[in-house]
């Protein structure tokens, strides 16, 4: 009987999380789709070409940034190693997001053919879009190990709500072409990186005190594979 109702406890929460993501994702999905049909009208399509560029961009580079040990997050039994991993992604991503900037003041001022699919100035942005994407990444790992959906849904929600807002703001009022869409983009990704820093920041100050270069390191190198068979 008692396995029973543990049994049943078990697959209560389960059902509950996954409601959870369900729900957050169906809300950000629902803002995007309504937010479409206006911003046709605002944006051309060369705008959104532009941007489409500029988003794949940074979508393809912050796959890679992370190194992919944020799919380590889930796996070590100690919470302490876990939180190395987390605090050594973090530092892999700004570093990569540092090496992007580089190769995006070359190529601006270089002779490539590729300057006309990166003629708009917020190209220069793209390493911030990068490390914000990877941040965010890394931290949707760690809250799905501490089983925080909550979390994960309402920062999605923010993301997707301020994106579709600014983009049309932006579109109806000052017409910034697609620069307007960058500024939703980047908008939403900042708001989602706000939601996760300071509510993981908060709730494990103590113990990322704890962690030193050695715990990164050591973790980091155990999780070897990941970057060398999942990037």
């Amino acid at each position: 009987m008692n396995y029973s109702i543990k049994d049943f406890n078990l697959k209560s929460e389960f059902i509950k999380n996954i409601f959870t993501l369900l729900s957050g994702s169906t809300i950000a999905q629902v803002i995007t789709l309504l937010a479409i049909p206006v911003l046709t009208r605002i944006f051309t399509p060369q705008d959104f070409g532009f941007f489409a560029v500029y988003f794949s961009l940074a979508t393809i580079v912050s796959t890679v940034a992370t190194g992919r040990y944020e799919l380590a997050i889930m796996l070590p039994k100690h919470k302490k190693d876990a939180l190395s991993i987390v605090k050594g992604s973090v530092v892999i991503v700004f570093i990569t997001s540092i090496f992007c900037l580089i190769a995006i003041i070359f190529l601006k001022n270089g002779n490539s053919k590729l300057i006309q699919f990166i003629e708009p100035g917020y190209f220069y942005f793209l390493p911030l879009s990068v490390f914000l994407m990877g941040f965010i990444k890394v931290h949707s790992q760690w809250f799905s190990r501490q089983k925080d959906f909550k979390i994960i849904a309402i920062s999605g929600i923010a993301q997707s709500g301020s994106t579709a807002g600014l983009n049309i703001i932006s579109g109806l009022y000052f017409y910034l072409q697609s620069t307007g869409l960058f500024i939703g983009h980047i908008a939403g990704q900042f708001f989602q990186f706000v939601v996760f820093f300071f509510t993981f920041t908060r709730r494990e100050k103590t113990e990322l005190k704890e962690i030193n270069t050695t715990d990164i390191k050591t973790q980091l190198k155990e999780n070897i594979n990941f970057p060398y068979y999942s990037a």
